[in-house]
């Protein structure tokens, strides 16, 4: 993105006023590696990043270099360069990780819907309700817990008679298409006890 003339440049960019020569030696220091740690202090950046160092790899006097350092605050512009470069790390890293949660979530969901088309074709006593159960619960925290939801609102357990119990958890069914739909509707009579109308 072009900036505009009138506004002023970043800490790590040219300065005005700045001779092309300095601005090169800055750009020498500024990208110096130092070591890459949280809380970095003053000291630690100029033990990484030194005068002498930059006059060594340019071949300008260190008095000339130290005198650029001065006038334009290196160590400071440096630093804003530092946490520019480390927020520009941090928006990556959060869309890699927004990217795997959208995987993980589109993971779940089509683990779910495997496991209900395999239940919906299965006669009742080719698949165990637990093993149901199993099945869309596992698809159910995947796709939570992607989606940054707590899995602990599930909370469907088999008991020893071979009867589930559940606690009404409100589940939104609005992204599902209407064939979706009439098989969750026929996978839930399946499983309904008969007692229960």
């Amino acid at each position: 993105m072009a900036r505009n003339k009138a506004e002023p440049p970043e800490a790590w960019e040219r300065q005005a006023k700045e001779s092309l020569r300095a601005f090169k030696c800055f750009c020498v220091y500024r990208d110096m590696p130092y070591k890459d740690a949280d809380n970095i202090t003053r000291k630690q950046i100029e033990r990484g990043r030194s005068a002498a160092k930059v006059a060594k790899e340019t071949e300008v006097p260190v008095s000339t270099i130290r005198h650029y350092m001065q006038e334009t605050a290196w160590t400071v512009r440096a630093a804003a360069y530092d946490n520019h470069v480390d927020a520009l790390k941090r928006e990556q890293s959060e869309a890699e990780i927004i990217k795997m949660h959208k995987f993980h979530a589109a993971a779940g969901t089509a683990l779910i819907k495997r496991a209900m088309r395999r239940v919906l074709n299965l006669e009742d006593e080719e698949i165990s309700t637990a093993d149901v159960v199993r099945m869309i619960d596992t698809g159910v925290k995947i796709e939570r817990l992607s989606r940054g939801e707590s899995t602990e609102r599930q909370d469907i357990k088999q008991e020893h008679s071979g009867t589930i119990t559940t606690k009404q958890v409100p589940v939104d069914l609005t992204s599902l298409s209407d064939e979706e739909l009439d098989e969750f509707e026929r996978l839930c009579r399946k499983v309904q006890p008969a007692d229960a109308d």
